[in-house]
């Protein structure tokens, strides 16, 4: 696995996404295209709830 093809995740062991960048892309233009304000919220809220948890952990850096 490298970076080339797959999206870093810091969560999981090897440090990477279990599925290849191009099928993650795919799937987020597809559910983006069926109701983009939904999608954006669900963005917007996961965003909340990973930097609450790496606040919580103390691995989070405000830029």
């Amino acid at each position: 696995m490298t970076a080339d093809y797959f999206h870093k995740d810091s969560l999981r062991v090897d440090g990477f996404k279990r599925r290849c960048a191009d099928c993650c892309n795919a799937t987020a233009r597809r559910n983006y295209a069926q109701d983009p304000q939904k999608f954006a919220e669900r963005v917007r809220e996961r965003r909340r709830e990973r930097t609450a948890h790496f606040e919580s952990i103390g691995r989070y850096e405000a830029a």
